[in-house]
């Protein structure tokens, strides 16, 4: 295991997070093969949006953004730009919710990719109703709620990060089988695989 440090005073960061569970109607995928989606049918643990703000203070100028960025995990199981209506404007906005604490252009965007999540990834028609629409503006202020109190909390901190293995942690997904290439969930039969081989990657890193 290799292990790294920055002394602290070069770094500010800050987190924070906010709700973004939408109503039920606003749907899960339940196929993406065939585009179609369905009504939750109740909340067991709510979604969040979790901002961690970085800066170097080094790089700071006079409106306190520039060497700024904001990496915000979003608890969805994708986002596509055809969903928001463009991530350019969608970002736009954000930055215009966290009060401008970060610029569009140094906000970056990543999902957990649960699967009981919405489906706002536009594989189906979801992204085009009423319902969707409106949460998609609760989901541009919570982004940017989380955003602004990440950027309020900033303060000095050390980043380290290391690197080891977990060998059987992962598979390969893809059987090579008599009825073709099939994946490992359900498996197929044992009688009808031919080969599990493939590229797994047992590395884990962590950043803290």
């Amino acid at each position: 295991m290799t292990v790294d440090a920055t002394a602290s005073g070069g770094l500010l960061a800050g987190a924070a997070k906010a709700e973004i569970t939408p109503p039920l109607e606003v749907g899960l995928l339940m196929s993406s093969v065939e585009a179609r989606w369905a009504e939750f049918k109740g909340v067991r643990k709510p979604l969040d949006a979790r901002a961690l703000v970085l800066q170097s203070p080094s790089a700071a100028d006079s409106d306190g953004r520039r060497g700024r960025v904001a990496i915000v995990a979003l608890d969805l199981l994708a986002l596509s730009g055809k969903a928001v209506g463009g991530f350019s404007e969608f970002k736009t906005r954000i930055s215009q919710a966290s009060g401008d604490a970060v610029a569009p252009d140094e906000i970056v965007l990543v999902c957990t990719h649960t699967h009981t999540a919405p489906e706002s990834g536009a594989i189906t028609d979801l992204y085009l109703t009423p319902d969707f629409q409106s949460w998609m503006e609760l989901l541009v202020t919570q982004i940017g709620t989380a955003i602004a109190a990440a950027a309020a909390a900033l303060r000095p901190c050390e980043a380290t990060w290391a690197t080891t293995t977990a060998p059987g942690l992962g598979i390969h997904r893809r059987f090579k089988t008599t009825n073709g290439v099939l994946m490992s969930h359900p498996e197929p039969p044992a009688d009808i695989i031919l080969s599990r081989d493939g590229a797994v990657d047992d590395s884990v890193n962590v950043l803290s």
